[in-house]
């Protein structure tokens, strides 16, 4: 029988990584014509190459034309939007104008129909107290219900001319109100 030799288990060295130095980049040196020479003296020659002169690259006219049309373009739309810009500031403030403008209408003529229902409420209120006072000086039920009924025909009239009077002194206010906004907005569309 043959004996074999036994297995000798793998033995692996630890790897060290690379240790890489940072290099220093020395910043791009303008690019200039420099003529060969050769340096004698030194123990070891040094030769330095001619390096090209940068060229100047002329671009094709249809390309240099391009920017020019490119930037007369952007020019242009600058110039227009400056213009827009003026016109919306305009706009804005004859707006602001206007507003203000109803605001007042519309504050003087909610004082105008205050002034007309105080006066609604004060000539319901005297009736209100007449019929109290005729009430009182009834001399029998039936003249009391005469004066109720009379009174109740009387006050309903009121109101049917009050409401159109607060009717009509609302749709004034409105249509004043909105008026020079109105007027405002038109011109500012019509441009």
């Amino acid at each position: 029988m043959s004996k074999k030799p036994a297995k000798q288990p793998y033995v692996t060295k630890a790897v060290k990584p690379a240790v890489v130095a940072p290099v220093a980049v020395a910043p791009a040196a303008p690019v200039v014509a420099v003529p060969v020479e050769v340096v004698a003296a030194a123990p070891t020659q040094v030769v330095t190459a001619p390096v090209a002169a940068a060229a100047a690259v002329e671009l094709p006219k249809s390309v240099v034309e391009a920017q020019k049309t490119v930037q007369e373009t952007a020019t242009k739309s600058l110039a227009d939007t400056r213009v827009a810009f003026e016109k919306v500031q305009a706009s804005a403030s004859e707006i602001g104008g206007a507003v203000d403008t109803s605001v007042n209408v519309f504050t003087k003529g909610l004082a105008e129909l205050n002034a007309k229902v105080l006066g609604a409420v004060r000539t319901n209120s005297e009736a209100a107290f007449e019929l109290f006072k005729a009430s009182v000086a009834a001399k029998s039920p039936s003249d009391l219900i005469t004066l109720q009924v009379e009174h109740a025909r009387k006050q309903f009239e009121a109101f049917g001319l009050q409401a159109k009077d607060f009717s009509a002194a609302a749709t004034k206010i409105a249509t004043d109100a909105t008026q020079p906004l109105k007027a405002k907005v038109e011109k500012i569309l019509a441009l």
